[in-house]
C-alpha cells in the first residue's frame, strides 16, 4: 500500500494519540491487563508526555498516511544520538493500525527511517520490544539481531520484559 510519510509536529499529537488508542489494546491484549494498557497509554501518549518527548527528548515522530484512503495508518518515533552516541539511534515506536498490518507498511516506514538515519551518518539502530510482542518476528525479518534481554519495573509495579535488538544500518 502506498504510504506518504511526514514528520509530526506538536499539532499532530491528537493523531498520534488516536492511533495509539486503537493499536495498543490490540497489540498488547494477552500481554498486559486493560488497566496496565491504560497506564502505559497515559504514560507514553498523554499530551504532556508527547510534548516532552518531542520538545525535550527530541524524539522524531513520523506519521504514515495512505495515499489511497488519505487516512493516517501508522506512526513511529526515533531518537538520534541515543545515550549521547552520535552513531547510534533508537527506534522507540513503530505501530501500524490493525486493519493495515501485513501489507508492508511497517517495512516501508522502517526502511524510510533507516534511509534518513544513514543520511545523518548513523551506523546502528537499536530498539526494545516486549518479549511476547509478535513484532519480534518482524524485527528479525528486517535484519535486527538480538543483543540482550532486559527487565524494567515501572512505578506502578508493571514489569517490562524486553528484548534489545540492534541493526547495522551504515556500512563504512
Amino acid at each position: 500500500m502506498p504510504l506518504r510519510i511526514h514528520r509530526a509536529s506538536i499539532d499532530d499529537i491528537p493523531v498520534i494519540q488516536y492511533m495509539a488508542h486503537i493499536v495498543w489494546p490490540v497489540t498488547f491484549a494477552g500481554i498486559f491487563s486493560q488497566q496496565e494498557i491504560d497506564y502505559m497509554l497515559e504514560r507514553e501518549y498523554s499530551t504532556m508526555s508527547l510534548k516532552r518527548q518531542i520538545e525535550e527528548k527530541r524524539h522524531v515522530y513520523l506519521l504514515g498516511k495512505s495515499t489511497i484512503t488519505e487516512k493516517y495508518i501508522a506512526y513511529a518515533a526515533y531518537e538520534l544520538a541515543f545515550k549521547q552516541m552520535d552513531e547510534v539511534a533508537k527506534l522507540h515506536k513503530i505501530y501500524v493500525l490493525p486493519d493495515y498490518q501485513g501489507r508492508g507498511i511497517g517495512k516501508n516506514l522502517l526502511q524510510s527511517i533507516e534511509r534518513m538515519l544513514r543520511f545523518k551518518g548513523v551506523k546502528r539502530l537499536t530498539l526494545n520490544v516486549h518479549q511476547q510482542n509478535k513484532a519480534v518476528v518482524f524485527y528479525e525479518r528486517m535484519g535486527f539481531d538480538l543483543v540482550k534481554t532486559v527487565q524494567k519495573t515501572l512505578k506502578n509495579g508493571l514489569s517490562l520484559d524486553d528484548y534489545v535488538y540492534e541493526k547495522a544500518i551504515f556500512k563504512v
